[in-house]
């Protein structure tokens, strides 16, 4: 998993050791795939879904709307 912040590659035994935090610049991991049940997010895809979603901060939603649009794309 890349980290949003710097872009460094974590594989799942490094980002485990660290705490689930980059082993470059130490930010924490928000989504670890591998433990949520059937749902495969990743910081990175939901950072892109906000950027979609409000057209490079142009836009507001509602967290209904986010959520709304999240499943659509994780079906």
């Amino acid at each position: 998993m890349k980290c949003i912040k710097c872009g460094t590659d974590n594989n799942l035994k490094t980002r485990r050791a660290k705490g689930d935090r980059c082993k470059q610049c130490n930010h924490q991991f928000v989504f670890e795939w591998t433990t949520i049940n059937g749902v495969k997010i990743t910081d990175a895809r939901f950072a892109k879904a906000i950027a979609d979603l409000s057209v490079n901060d142009t836009l507001f939603f509602t967290h209904k709307q986010l959520a709304y649009f999240l499943c659509k794309h994780l079906k």
